[in-house]
């Protein structure tokens, strides 16, 4: 805050009525409340800064998920200037980075940053802003951080956790930079996980008064985890849902998912029931085969099924005064499902998401969902999906 004195009237030359004197004391001090208000509380999300988040891209794998370790060798070079280069050409407006708690937060009973780590990252950040991309930075917890809460050590931790971050994060321009308050906080829904959002943001808005703070519903994030769930009063914010419908088809093959989908393989999109009869004449068991042959018989497989999921979040939306969506991912695995089906998904998915005025973030950029490939050290965009995201 500015330096802000309040002279008494008295001191204007002794020359103002008693009455006259009361006046101005009023005014100062309601300009000074005025200043105060503005500084605590955050603007609502205006339409220049949201439509930032309109095409986007996961960088997966990075700071969060990896295998091989967060050395800082590797951290350097896994995403570099010339992804990020090779992104903004595409037309893509933002990317949003997953990142661990482990590696911003120091281990122990106090709450502490790798100030090292941080300020590296921040530097990266700040990289794709002067790129002209806006970033969405992800808290990213493992399942097993994600068990630490839900209780009072837990919880209390965390909301400090991100008090501090958001300071730190809070130099960087809130025009470019998004607070994701944590990645798919299943099993933590209903009420328990909505009192508990609610102090992450009022700590996360303590220290980063002004930036644009990613909501979410609780559980994975999906449309039907929005069922009952109310907004809050900041309007500063936006609420993110993730999209892998249907997962028979998005995590066919996936060893770390639904183990029904993990024995599935080749099912397409859309399919007849003839088809898919078909594919669950290969599924690895009776259940799985018993599960794709419902499935089509719900006609999830279908673009019609889609529309309907998106319909209930379109409502959700008008019931509570057009509250700001952005579908943070979306994507299918590419292990065994037909490359020609996912373009066909992604496209219809995208173009509903688009129809109905939804910003949009891929899963994920060269992981096992990527929409990249990456040869020789030199990464190139698939161009069939480049089209299926309307980035040709």
């Amino acid at each position: 805050m500015s330096d802000i004195r309040l002279y008494d009237a008295s001191s204007l030359g002794g020359c103002l009525s008693t009455n006259v004197k009361d006046v101005w004391r009023v005014v100062l001090v309601s300009m000074f409340t005025a200043l105060i208000f503005t500084r605590s509380y955050s603007a609502e999300l205006t339409d220049a800064r949201y439509t930032k988040l309109n095409y986007g891209i996961n960088l997966s794998h990075w700071y969060a998920q990896s295998d091989n370790g967060y050395d800082e060798e590797r951290l350097s070079s896994y995403t570099t200037k010339s992804d990020m280069k090779l992104m903004r050409g595409k037309g893509f407006t933002h990317v949003r980075i997953p990142l661990s708690p482990s590696l911003v937060f120091t281990d122990g009973p106090g709450i502490g940053l790798n100030k090292t780590r941080v300020a590296l990252f921040k530097s990266r950040v700040q990289s794709f802003v002067e790129e002209g991309l806006a970033v969405v930075v992800d808290l990213h917890p493992s399942e097993s951080e994600k068990r630490e809460l839900g209780n009072q050590v837990g919880d209390t931790r965390l909301v400090d956790r991100w008090n501090i971050l958001s300071k730190e994060l809070s130099t960087l321009n809130p025009e470019f930079v998004f607070l994701e308050v944590l990645n798919e906080p299943h099993p933590l829904v209903g009420s328990a996980w909505h009192e508990l959002q609610g102090r992450l943001l009022t700590s996360i808005r303590s220290g980063a008064p002004d930036h644009t703070i990613v909501l979410n519903p609780g559980g994975w994030s999906g449309v039907d985890d929005f069922e009952n769930f109310k907004p809050y009063t900041d309007r500063n914010v936006v609420y993110t849902m993730h999209w892998y419908g249907p997962i028979l088809f998005t995590h066919q093959g996936a060893s770390w998912s639904w183990n029904i989908a993990e024995q599935v393989a080749g099912l397409g999109w859309p399919v007849t029931q003839e088809a898919a009869e078909a594919a669950a004449l290969k599924a690895r068991s009776d259940e799985a085969r018993n599960f794709v042959r419902q499935h089509a018989q719900d006609g999830q497989f279908q673009k019609n099924w889609i529309e309907q999921q998106f319909n209930k979040l379109s409502r959700w939306q008008t019931q509570n005064d057009g509250a700001r969506v952005y579908v943070g991912e979306f994507g299918a695995y590419r292990k065994v499902s037909p490359a020609l089906d996912r373009f066909r998904w992604h496209r219809a998915s995208r173009e509903a998401f688009e129809a109905r005025g939804w910003g949009w973030s891929v899963w994920d950029f060269k992981g096992g969902f990527g929409v990249a490939n990456e040869l020789n050290g030199k990464t190139t965009f698939e161009p069939k999906m480049m089209e299926a995201l309307g980035r040709p």
